[in-house]
C-alpha cells in the first residue's frame, strides 16, 4: 500500500510580483486546481469566496461556539442577517498589501501532493479549515492566485492540519 511520509508543495515564483506560489486542489470531485501565495508565517489560510463557490458550491461556515472555532482561536463572531445564526470569523491578511478583513471560518476538501520517497500522488485532507474571504483581499496577488496558504505555527496552518489528518 502507498503510505506517504512527506508533502510536496511545488513552488514557483511569479515573475511579475516576485511572490512564491503553490498549487493545491480544493472542493468536491473534481478537485479544482487552486493557486495560493505562500505565507511562511501565516497563521491560517484563506481563499476567495467566489472561487470557493465555483469549486465546491457549498462552503460550510461554523458557529461561534463550535469546536472548529475554538481550534482556530477565532476572535470574532458575526451575524450576517437577522434570520441567520452567529458565524465564526477570522482576521485574514493579505501579506503583500497588509490589507486585513474578516472571513468566515469554513471547511472544504483540500488535496496536496505527497510522496513515500518513491511514488507520488494526491492525498486529501477532508475537513481543511480556512477563511472564506471577499475578492478585494486578492488585490496585489499574482495572476490567477485565489488566496493565501498559511504555514505558520498554529493549529490551523497547513502543516498542522496535514499532520493531524495523516497521524
Amino acid at each position: 500500500p502507498f503510505l506517504p511520509n512527506s508533502v510536496i508543495l511545488p513552488v514557483t515564483k511569479d515573475i511579475a510580483t516576485h511572490q512564491y506560489v503553490t498549487q493545491t486542489y480544493v472542493g468536491d470531485q473534481p478537485l479544482a486546481p487552486t493557486k495560493l501565495v505562500i505565507d511562511i508565517s501565516g497563521s491560517s489560510s484563506w481563499i476567495d469566496s467566489a472561487h470557493l463557490l465555483s469549486s465546491s458550491g457549498h462552503p460550510r461556515p461554523f458557529g461561534c461556539f463550535s469546536l472548529q472555532c475554538s481550534l482556530a482561536e477565532a476572535n470574532s463572531c458575526t451575524r450576517p442577517s437577522r434570520t441567520s445564526r452567529n458565524t465564526c470569523t477570522l482576521e485574514a491578511e493579505n501579506p503583500i498589501t497588509n490589507m486585513v478583513t474578516r472571513g468566515e471560518l469554513t471547511e472544504e476538501i483540500i488535496a496536496v501532493q505527497v510522496t513515500d520517497g518513491i511514488k507520488t500522488g494526491l492525498a486529501s485532507v477532508p475537513h481543511f479549515l480556512f477563511s472564506c474571504v471577499p475578492a478585494l483581499l486578492l488585490r496585489g496577488l499574482g495572476d490567477g492566485v485565489k488566496g493565501v496558504l498559511g504555514l505558520g505555527n498554529t493549529r490551523i496552518s497547513l502543516p498542522s492540519q496535514v499532520a493531524d489528518a495523516f497521524s
